[in-house]
């Protein structure tokens, strides 16, 4: 359904004028990404002002949308999938963290959040195949995710303060899921390298 608005406000723009034929397709993605993200977004706040849990459900997409941004990972084999995956993770996800700060003690936690995100950060950024990074755009998104953790570190450490400890939870687990996307990603990329390495070898 988003395919077939995103096309027909682009065949718009483009009997119009706005566009040309040789750009149609690039704005068909762009704007299907677009609105996959604003839908994605709104859906999650609804769902976390639904549950009561508002914060929660603003900290996961601050998160999880920020380092996934500069940090890269893991890309489903296709858009279902990958719609699935989003929705299914996010929304257990602002489920589980008021319920598991109850029974995690404060120090694992950031113990956990602080090694998760040293992996994030030495990996950083993940490229993919059908989007090869520069040295220099994968330089600066490495500074960029560095930024990123500077900024939710502070966040955790009010959270320390204040004994937030339902936030806390949040952000690690938020941190966690982006890791085991990271290194997914990871592995994906030395196996598509390898696999590369061996068909230009034969």
């Amino acid at each position: 359904m988003i395919e077939r608005i995103c096309a027909s406000i682009t065949e718009t723009m483009y009997k119009a004028g706005i566009i040309d034929l040789k750009t149609k397709n690039i704005y068909i993605y762009c704007l299907d990404q677009l609105l996959s993200q604003v839908i994605f977004v709104v859906i999650i706040l609804l769902f976390g002002i639904i549950r009561s849990e508002p914060v929660v459900s603003l900290i996961y997409l601050i998160c999880t949308m920020t380092l996934r941004t500069f940090g890269g990972g893991a890309h489903a084999p296709s858009k279902k999938l990958c719609i699935l995956f989003s929705y299914g993770i996010s929304i257990i996800t602002i489920i589980l963290s008021p319920l598991l700060y109850k029974f995690i003690s404060i120090m694992p936690c950031t113990l956990i959040y602080i090694i998760c995100s040293l992996i994030i950060w030495y990996l950083s950024p993940i490229s993919h195949k059908n989007k090869p990074l520069s040295d220099s755009k994968k330089i600066r998104l490495h500074h960029k995710c560095g930024i990123s953790f500077i900024f939710i570190t502070v966040f955790v450490l009010l959270c320390l303060i204040t004994n937030h400890k339902k936030y806390l939870v949040t952000i690690t687990l938020s941190v966690i899921i982006v890791c085991i996307s990271s290194i997914i990603g990871y592995i994906q990329n030395i196996r598509e390298q390898a696999h590369d390495s061996k068909d230009r070898y034969m």
